[in-house]
């Protein structure tokens, strides 16, 4: 059956199939055309086989995937699944494939023909990859009620994921029209399912929350070559695995890995168990969000708690929003500090069933009309007294904790006023210093006498390209005093008020631009000085949309990626929104199919 494909004036995939097999063959299709060396490299990864790729220093990261046998449990798993889904991620690697039978010169190093249970594995790892302790990652987003909206109805979402902008987090953008699907969002390439997104009748957004996912266990080992361990005064045997590496440039390397009933020894007598690693129901509940069309059915999707982590922001056509610290936590005894390692010798410490779905902190009601997450705790989103269940919580379930990201946005939103889109967008894309209240009067205390005092003195406390004092302030913070950010001025040939646009760089290919935001703000956008001493933009915002639903009219939707959709140097569509990312705007998003054709750029028929 035929799925025809538009890309709109970005070069966004707009897909429409009348079955769900052929939508997804055509999404395997066009995600391996625009980025299949993004897309082995994430199969590649989640299958433990990078150092085939990077060499050597690829090797312990492979290990570390490997001993949680991602492919082998997608193998057992994939059993499980529902025909639907099974048929669908079956059609989405049968596309993958079909573009690389089309381009064979084209395929990158590495490339292999892509199973079904290829693309469970890489979603296993998915799970993994955000169970692990100290994520690099953040996020932004809000939904507003109709009560605070100026247009009376719907709901209005803001979704603004902090993450690398390359590597597997990178965003991968596309409309899925067929079978049950009609939405526009993002995944990481190698998903079929939509991970943020906007139907025809909902859409949400999801910031990471950081519940405890991984805990050591501390075992005393016992037998001569210590391979069994004491467990409730008894002995238990290790089992151990062997596993071979291949490494470019360096042959195969062998490893042996042992495992206790916590999980694998990564570390002698140390053994590490993480949630998620062995369940599939991140797909389920994917698809289950992407094809609910109320806030009711949204949160029976969460309910599977298939994702390991993530706040949920969400609202519905008819108005009604929702909140819910999500997840698939486990329940662990009271008695033990499990933010350090704990004794793997006593049954005592062994984690609980998951938490149960109503146990988790959520809300149903916006007391004020919002709810905004900067990755703040549960009870600093705004639902106040309608949280429920209303805590404390315990600190493996739910931290107390607020970011300035998320006092500021809070702030925005509440004295706002009724919200329209124009001013959602300007809320967004805030990019106040927050740290300016804490760090500038120290500052300006070290700059007395000096010329760098009319300079800070002067200073709006924004991160735009354009402001003069913002570099110096951010170069202190970041060298440690004054004087040091200073001489380092000095050494670039800059003077002190050289705008902060001429630090702070985004680059790709051969585009160089000054880019707004960065520090500590709403729009965080930062990275590491360069051989020229400019800051080269690789954190940040990696993907912004807002969605304006309606009970009388389609989704509204404002978007933009950091670079563009396509990782091909030749194609338009490789830095074509980067200038819109360097000064906080959005471009329009075509919803209808006049909308799309008009400005259609590329036209693609698959049967």
């Amino acid at each position: 059956m035929p799925v025809t494909i538009f890309r709109d004036a970005y070069g966004i995939p707009h897909l429409y199939a009348d079955t769900t097999a052929a939508l997804f063959f055509g999404f395997g299709y066009i995600q391996a055309k625009d980025r299949l060396e993004a897309l082995i490299r994430n199969l590649k990864q989640a299958r433990g086989e990078l150092a085939e790729l990077d060499g050597i220093t690829a090797l312990e990261g492979d290990v570390a995937v490997r001993a949680f046998c991602l492919s082998e449990r997608a193998q057992t798993t994939w059993r499980t699944l529902p025909g639907v889904v099974r048929a669908e991620i079956g059609a989405f690697a049968a596309g993958i494939n079909r573009w690389q039978k089309e381009a064979q010169e084209r395929r990158p190093e590495g490339a292999f023909m892509v199973t079904p249970q290829d693309i469970l594995t890489f979603a296993l790892f998915v799970n993994l990859a955000f169970s692990q302790e100290g994520l690099a990652a953040g996020s932004n987003a809000f939904v507003v009620a109709p009560t605070k909206l100026k247009s009376g109805n719907g709901s209005l979402i803001s979704m603004d994921p902090h993450l690398p902008l390359q590597g597997f987090y990178r965003w991968y953008e596309a409309r899925l029209v067929g079978g049950e699907f009609d939405q526009h969002g993002v995944t990481f390439v190698g998903l079929p399912y939509l991970g943020m997104a906007c139907n025809a009748h909902l859409a949400w957004a999801n910031t990471v929350n950081q519940p405890d996912l991984s805990d050591l266990y501390v075992l005393r080992l016992r037998g001569k070559n210590k391979d069994g361990y004491e467990y409730d005064t008894q002995t238990r045997a290790l089992e151990f695995r062997g596993f071979v590496f291949k490494v470019k440039g360096g042959g195969e390397v062998s490893r042996k890995i042992a495992y206790s009933h916590h999980g694998p020894l990564l570390a002698e007598g140390i053994a590490v168990r993480k949630a998620g690693g062995s369940e599939a129901g991140n797909v389920l509940q994917s698809r289950a969000q992407g094809v609910a069309t109320t806030v009711s059915e949204y949160r029976q999707a969460l309910a599977l708690r298939g994702t390991v982590m993530f706040n949920h922001l969400f609202g519905d056509t008819s108005g009604q929003v929702g909140y819910v610290w999500g997840g698939r936590i486990p329940r662990r005894p009271d008695g033990f500090d499990f933010s350090g390692p704990v004794p793997g010798w006593t049954s005592a410490t062994e984690w609980g069933e998951p938490v149960e779905f109503a146990e988790l902190p959520q809300c149903e009601s916006a007391p004020q009309g919002f709810f905004q997450s900067c990755n703040d705790g549960p009870t600093r989103t705004g639902a106040g007294a309608n949280l429920t269940p209303p805590g404390p919580f315990p600190a493996w379930l739910a931290p107390d904790s607020q970011t300035l990201r998320g006092q500021r946005l809070h702030v925005l939103l509440e004295q706002a006023g009724s919200l329209d889109l124009a001013l959602a967008k300007t809320i967004a894309t805030d990019c106040r210093d927050l740290s300016a209240d804490t760090h500038l009067p120290r500052l300006l205390a070290e700059a007395r006498g000096s010329q760098a005092l009319p300079i800070l003195q002067s200073w709006d406390r924004t991160l735009t390209r354009d402001a003069r004092g913002a570099a110096l302030f951010q170069l202190a913070l970041r060298e440690g005093s004054l004087a040091q950010a200073i001489t380092r001025l000095a050494r670039l040939g800059l003077p002190l008020d050289v705008p902060w646009g001429e630090l702070h760089r985004h680059r790709r290919g051969g585009v160089d631009l000054p880019m707004d935001g960065g520090g500590e703000s709403l729009c965080p956008h930062g990275g590491e000085p360069g051989p020229d001493g400019r800051i080269t933009v690789t954190f940040g915002s990696s993907f912004r949309m807002l969605a304006q639903l309606s009970d009388t009219a389609h989704p509204e939707l404002w978007a933009a990626q950091p670079y563009g959709n396509s990782d091909d140097p030749e194609s338009p569509h490789y830095t074509d929104q980067m200038e819109l990312a360097c000064r906080r705007a959005y471009r329009k998003v075509p919803w209808t199919r006049v909308a799309l054709e008009a400005e259609c750029t590329e036209h693609l028929k698959l049967d």
